[in-house]
């Protein structure tokens, strides 16, 4: 995407992008994919602020065909260096011959339209990365060595019910536990830490205020926006702050 939209044909400008990484499917399977939100319109080396000169402005097929190009040089890279762990029954030759045939399909990247409303779009994508897997709300039971959980079917949209083994709930779980140092919400372009300025430059033109000046907010005060004040688990008194000395009493 930053060699696509660096190219004037399409932007010639520097966007945000916010990139989660998605590896789930409803029933806990691997399906690994990513999730890009891509600012519509990026900073140019002028300082100005540019706006695409189509909805899409990215071609879904022009991508596809990129990320295709590049994974599988990285893929072919790795087996001649012998960096993959694979089944020793297929010799690297097969694996060589395997992404030659990948080289020859067609994959699929899907771009929406511009979405009208950002916030709704950052909600949806914030339940994914701060939700997990799995919720403690689709658990239905664990008897005799085998966990029920309800999930939504993809295709059809209604509420499903299966069931599996404990230890493949457990492996199935653990498939989508980020590794160590490998974050699953990643930011570029403007939205990377050490572009803040040209973030602030670019809110500026839009008449948004600049966010190296966020506006702080405590714990108490985002809990009233949702209509519930915070209370005492013993007395179900509503907790009230002191600011003196920073911390909660009733």
């Amino acid at each position: 995407m930053k060699q696509l939209v660096a190219d004037p044909v399409y932007l010639g400008a520097k966007p945000a992008f916010l990139l989660a990484l998605h590896s789930w499917g409803r029933k806990l399977d691997l399906h690994p994919h990513l999730h890009c939100l891509i600012a519509g319109g990026g900073l140019d080396e002028a300082g100005r602020w540019r706006k695409p000169k189509r909805d899409r402005f990215l071609p879904a097929r022009v991508m596809a065909q990129l990320v295709r190009g590049k994974l599988l040089a990285r893929l072919r890279q790795a087996l001649s260096a012998g960096q993959l762990r694979l089944p020793d029954v297929q010799g690297v030759q097969h694996w060589q011959n395997l992404c030659n045939r990948l080289g020859r399909m067609s994959w699929v990247v899907h771009c929406c339209k511009p979405y009208e409303h950002g916030r709704g779009v950052a909600k949806y994508l914030a339940r994914y990365v701060s939700g997990g897997a799995f919720r403690n709300s689709q658990l239905l039971s664990v008897n005799d060595g085998r966990v029920r959980f309800r999930y939504r079917d993809h295709r059809t949209q209604q509420r499903e019910i299966t069931s599996c083994a404990v230890d493949e709930f457990i492996r199935r779980l653990l498939l989508h536990l980020p590794a160590p140092g490998k974050p699953m919400l990643r930011y570029y372009g403007l939205y990377h830490g050490s572009s803040q300025a040209s973030l602030d430059q670019a809110r500026e033109q839009l008449g948004q205020s600049p966010v190296s000046e966020p506006a702080t907010l405590d714990w108490l005060s985002f809990i009233r926006r949702f209509g519930e004040p915070a209370r005492c688990a013993l007395c179900g008194c509503a907790l009230q702050p002191i600011v003196e000395r920073q911390k909660m009493t009733h």
